[in-house]
């Protein structure tokens, strides 16, 4: 075989690769216990983990494509055993779309502020889009933001972007599911765009929930699950780990076999960061009576034919204030952000 052969070869059996295989290993790392957020603290700095060692030092120049805040709208979880069956839903409300974009516009001003300060040159999107072909064609296949739908088991966000960005997903993003974005092309656009700029790609995701649940699937002695359905859930402002995190290609980055993908240096937010409830105002049963008739006609329907399941469905809303979450959770995402514009100030400056 010849070594083109060979290189053709490797570079087939490397797109072959499942996604979760080559990229999603920080995305599926375990989280760790959860901390307070204290305002007028800078984050501890145990909070952002590197995880790659690529050296990206070498030039002053930024391009930001990509900027993006994911607010969790909606969660639902659900335990299913042989004689029961039990659901949970929680609904946010009290927080607009408007004011979901006044917090993004916000947190991306802190961020270009804080590298501009620090000596780097943010260039403009459209003038780096006009410089690169390869940044032109990964914007092409963006669509417009909001995003607004599924973003995990039984988890609903509206993910906004900054000053009219585009959105686009990675290959093994969290929040989207490893299969989700098997067809997106960032991790060959990025490196080659970042090379035609001589320049650092940047990208942030921030995410805020308001909601955690967890169904417990556990079998007991010789495999048999419990007959009790179990959900827990637990009301709480938390900056999201894992999902929260920057992205930073460099140009000294790039493939070693052509057409080969590259994943980006990321920090990410290693433990949830555990905000002050005082946004919230409401935690209310909005269990219809409809859903409560349903319940009991298919409780009563399965006893009929032999296979008694008793059904329960809970749903509830959470409202929030406005004006305090952006002052509350708008600050603990500062505090990320800034700590973040730190990192990559840090790394495109400092040889490695």
């Amino acid at each position: 075989m010849t070594k083109m052969m060979i290189a053709a070869a490797m570079a087939a059996a490397t797109a072959a690769v499942p996604a979760t295989a080559q990229f999603a290993q920080w995305a599926t790392a375990k989280p760790g216990k959860p901390v307070a957020f204290v305002a007028g603290q800078a984050l501890p700095p145990e909070l952002l983990k590197r995880n790659k060692k690529d050296d990206l030092s070498g030039t002053s120049r930024v391009v930001i494509p990509y900027f993006q805040v994911q607010f969790v709208t909606a969660s639902k979880k659900s335990s299913n055993r042989t004689w029961a069956s039990l659901s949970q839903s929680y609904a946010l409300e009290g927080l607009s779309q408007g004011q979901m974009q006044a917090i993004t516009d916000a947190l991306y001003d802190k961020f270009a502020a804080a590298l501009t300060a620090q000596g780097l040159s943010v260039v403009g999107l459209e003038e780096a889009r006009a410089q690169s072909p390869n940044l032109a064609k990964l914007l092409t296949a963006t669509q417009p933001a909001p995003f607004t739908g599924k973003t995990s088991d039984g988890t609903v966000s509206t993910i906004m972007t900054a000053k009219g960005l585009p959105i686009y997903f990675h290959i093994g993003d969290p929040e989207r599911g490893s299969m989700a974005n098997i067809g997106s092309r960032a991790y060959w656009d990025q490196p080659a765009a970042a090379k035609e700029l001589n320049a650092a790609l940047v990208g942030v995701r921030l995410a805020v929930n308001f909601v955690e649940q967890a169904s417990s699937d556990k079998r007991g002695l010789l495999g048999i699950r419990s007959s009790t359905a179990k959900v827990q859930s637990n009301v709480s402002l938390t900056i999201e780990p894992l999902s929260t995190h920057v992205w930073i290609q460099g140009p000294k980055k790039q493939a070693s076999i052509i057409g080969q993908p590259v994943e980006p240096v990321r920090y990410y937010l290693t433990s949830p960061l555990i905000v002050p409830d005082g946004a919230v105002t409401d935690v209310s049963d909005a269990t219809t009576a409809g859903q409560k008739r349903s319940d009991t006609v298919s409780t009563a329907f399965s006893a009929l034919l032999g296979q008694w399941q008793k059904n329960s469905n809970k749903a509830f809303v959470v409202t929030v204030d406005p004006a305090i979450f952006r002052e509350q959770v708008g600050g603990a995402m500062e505090s990320v952000d800034t700590a973040m514009a730190g990192l990559v100030m840090s790394d495109l400056t400092t040889a490695r």
